[in-house]
Protein backbone atom coordinates (compact mmCIF):
# COMPACT_ATOMS: atom_id res chain seq x y z
CA UNK A 1 0.00 0.00 0.00
CA UNK A 2 1.23 3.35 -1.01
CA UNK A 3 0.91 6.12 1.31
CA UNK A 4 0.71 9.62 0.13
CA UNK A 5 1.99 12.27 2.43
CA UNK A 6 0.55 15.71 2.19
CA UNK A 7 2.20 18.61 3.91
CA UNK A 8 -0.50 21.13 4.29
CA UNK A 9 1.39 23.12 6.88
CA UNK A 10 4.36 23.66 4.59
CA UNK A 11 5.53 27.28 4.77
CA UNK A 12 7.54 29.07 2.14
CA UNK A 13 10.14 31.58 3.33
CA UNK A 14 11.61 34.22 1.09
CA UNK A 15 14.53 36.50 1.88
CA UNK A 16 18.24 36.32 2.48
CA UNK A 17 20.17 34.44 5.06
CA UNK A 18 22.56 36.19 7.39
CA UNK A 19 25.52 34.62 5.58
CA UNK A 20 24.37 35.98 2.21
CA UNK A 21 23.99 39.49 3.63
CA UNK A 22 27.45 39.37 5.23
CA UNK A 23 29.06 38.21 1.97
CA UNK A 24 27.42 41.06 0.03
CA UNK A 25 28.57 43.59 2.66
CA UNK A 26 32.13 42.22 2.45
CA UNK A 27 32.17 42.56 -1.34
CA UNK A 28 30.83 46.13 -1.15
CA UNK A 29 33.46 47.14 1.42
CA UNK A 30 36.29 45.70 -0.70
CA UNK A 31 35.09 47.55 -3.82
CA UNK A 32 34.68 50.81 -1.85
CA UNK A 33 38.19 50.46 -0.39
CA UNK A 34 39.72 49.97 -3.82
CA UNK A 35 37.82 53.00 -5.17
CA UNK A 36 39.03 55.24 -2.33
CA UNK A 37 42.64 54.13 -2.82
CA UNK A 38 42.52 54.67 -6.58
CA UNK A 39 41.12 58.20 -6.17
CA UNK A 40 43.98 59.14 -3.83
CA UNK A 41 46.58 57.69 -6.18
CA UNK A 42 44.99 59.37 -9.17
CA UNK A 43 45.33 62.80 -7.57
CA UNK A 44 48.97 62.11 -6.67
CA UNK A 45 49.70 60.80 -10.18
CA UNK A 46 48.08 63.87 -11.76
CA UNK A 47 50.27 66.18 -9.67
CA UNK A 48 53.41 64.12 -10.40
CA UNK A 49 52.70 64.10 -14.14
CA UNK A 50 52.01 67.85 -14.17
CA UNK A 51 55.25 68.57 -12.31
CA UNK A 52 57.29 66.46 -14.74
CA UNK A 53 55.68 68.07 -17.79
CA UNK A 54 56.22 71.54 -16.34
CA UNK A 55 59.95 70.93 -15.85
CA UNK A 56 60.21 69.71 -19.45
CA UNK A 57 58.26 72.75 -20.71
CA UNK A 58 60.55 75.14 -18.82
CA UNK A 59 63.65 73.50 -20.28
CA UNK A 60 62.13 73.51 -23.75
CA UNK A 61 61.18 77.20 -23.51
CA UNK A 62 64.72 78.10 -22.53
CA UNK A 63 66.20 76.07 -25.41
CA UNK A 64 63.65 77.50 -27.87
CA UNK A 65 64.52 81.07 -26.88
CA UNK A 66 68.24 80.40 -27.46
CA UNK A 67 67.83 78.46 -30.73
CA UNK A 68 65.36 80.90 -32.33
CA UNK A 69 67.04 84.02 -30.89
CA UNK A 70 63.78 85.24 -29.44
CA UNK A 71 62.36 86.17 -26.07
CA UNK A 72 59.69 83.96 -24.56
CA UNK A 73 57.47 84.80 -21.60
CA UNK A 74 55.54 82.36 -19.45
CA UNK A 75 52.59 83.62 -17.44
CA UNK A 76 51.27 81.44 -14.66
CA UNK A 77 47.66 82.08 -13.76
CA UNK A 78 45.23 80.20 -11.53
CA UNK A 79 43.74 78.19 -14.38
CA UNK A 80 46.67 77.72 -16.75
CA UNK A 81 50.06 78.44 -18.22
CA UNK A 82 50.44 80.65 -21.29
CA UNK A 83 53.60 81.18 -23.34
CA UNK A 84 54.16 84.34 -25.38
CA UNK A 85 56.74 85.36 -28.01
CA UNK A 86 58.08 88.89 -28.19
CA UNK A 87 57.62 89.88 -31.82
CA UNK A 88 57.58 92.89 -34.05
CA UNK A 89 54.36 93.23 -35.98
CA UNK A 90 53.81 94.82 -39.41
CA UNK A 91 53.87 98.37 -38.03
CA UNK A 92 57.25 97.75 -36.28
CA UNK A 93 55.46 97.71 -32.96
CA UNK A 94 56.94 95.17 -30.53
CA UNK A 95 54.45 93.23 -28.46
CA UNK A 96 53.82 89.93 -26.72
CA UNK A 97 51.93 87.48 -28.92
CA UNK A 98 50.46 84.24 -27.50
CA UNK A 99 52.44 81.29 -28.74
CA UNK A 100 50.82 79.09 -31.36
CA UNK A 101 53.62 76.53 -31.11
CA UNK A 102 52.50 72.92 -30.72
CA UNK A 103 54.46 72.53 -27.47
CA UNK A 104 54.51 76.05 -26.06
CA UNK A 105 50.78 76.70 -26.25
CA UNK A 106 48.28 77.29 -23.44
CA UNK A 107 48.37 74.52 -20.85
CA UNK A 108 45.57 74.10 -18.31
CA UNK A 109 46.45 73.45 -14.69
CA UNK A 110 44.59 70.40 -13.32
CA UNK A 111 41.80 71.34 -10.90
CA UNK A 112 43.41 69.58 -7.94
CA UNK A 113 46.83 71.20 -8.51
CA UNK A 114 47.84 74.56 -7.04
CA UNK A 115 51.00 76.44 -8.03
CA UNK A 116 52.63 79.08 -5.85
CA UNK A 117 55.16 81.25 -7.68
CA UNK A 118 57.92 83.32 -6.16
CA UNK A 119 59.89 85.50 -8.58
CA UNK A 120 63.43 85.95 -7.26
CA UNK A 121 64.14 89.46 -8.40
CA UNK A 122 66.48 92.06 -6.95
CA UNK A 123 63.99 94.78 -7.81
CA UNK A 124 61.85 95.93 -4.90
CA UNK A 125 58.16 95.42 -5.49
CA UNK A 126 55.99 98.49 -5.49
CA UNK A 127 53.29 98.50 -2.86
CA UNK A 128 50.84 100.26 -5.17
CA UNK A 129 51.25 97.59 -7.87
CA UNK A 130 48.08 96.90 -9.87
CA UNK A 131 45.96 94.01 -8.68
CA UNK A 132 46.01 92.60 -12.24
CA UNK A 133 49.79 92.32 -12.04
CA UNK A 134 49.56 90.31 -8.82
CA UNK A 135 47.08 87.81 -10.29
CA UNK A 136 49.67 86.14 -12.51
CA UNK A 137 53.44 85.79 -12.56
CA UNK A 138 55.70 86.32 -15.55
CA UNK A 139 58.90 84.43 -16.28
CA UNK A 140 61.09 85.64 -19.14
CA UNK A 141 63.39 83.37 -21.17
CA UNK A 142 65.84 85.53 -23.13
CA UNK A 143 67.77 84.64 -26.27
CA UNK A 144 71.12 84.71 -24.41
CA UNK A 145 70.01 81.88 -22.10
CA UNK A 146 69.20 83.96 -19.04
CA UNK A 147 65.92 83.41 -17.24
CA UNK A 148 63.93 85.29 -14.65
CA UNK A 149 64.92 83.41 -11.48
CA UNK A 150 61.94 81.84 -9.73
CA UNK A 151 60.68 79.19 -7.34
CA UNK A 152 57.53 77.15 -7.86
CA UNK A 153 55.70 75.14 -5.23
CA UNK A 154 53.23 72.58 -6.52
CA UNK A 155 50.64 70.91 -4.31
CA UNK A 156 46.98 70.43 -3.54
CA UNK A 157 44.70 73.18 -2.25
CA UNK A 158 44.81 73.33 1.55
CA UNK A 159 47.83 71.02 1.83
CA UNK A 160 51.57 71.55 2.04
CA UNK A 161 53.32 71.75 -1.33
CA UNK A 162 54.55 68.40 -2.63
CA UNK A 163 57.05 69.58 -5.28
CA UNK A 164 59.57 72.40 -5.45
CA UNK A 165 61.00 73.68 -8.75
CA UNK A 166 63.59 76.42 -8.92
CA UNK A 167 65.37 78.00 -11.86
CA UNK A 168 68.36 80.30 -11.54
CA UNK A 169 69.18 83.27 -13.74
CA UNK A 170 71.67 81.04 -15.62
CA UNK A 171 68.84 78.66 -16.53
CA UNK A 172 69.82 75.87 -14.14
CA UNK A 173 66.66 74.06 -13.12
CA UNK A 174 66.19 71.92 -10.04
CA UNK A 175 63.13 69.90 -9.14
CA UNK A 176 62.58 67.89 -6.00
CA UNK A 177 59.80 66.21 -4.09
CA UNK A 178 59.19 67.66 -0.65
CA UNK A 179 58.55 65.36 2.27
Amino acid sequence: MLMKLNYKNEQSYSGFTLIEILIVMLIISIVAGIAVLSIGRSSYQTMNKFQSELVELLQFAQEEAILKSTVIMLTIEEDGLQFYHYQTNQTNEKKWIPSDDKILNRKPIPKEVVIQVKILSNQSESEDEDEDEKEHSQIIFSSNGSVTPFQLYIGKLGEKPRYFITMTEDGDITSKELS
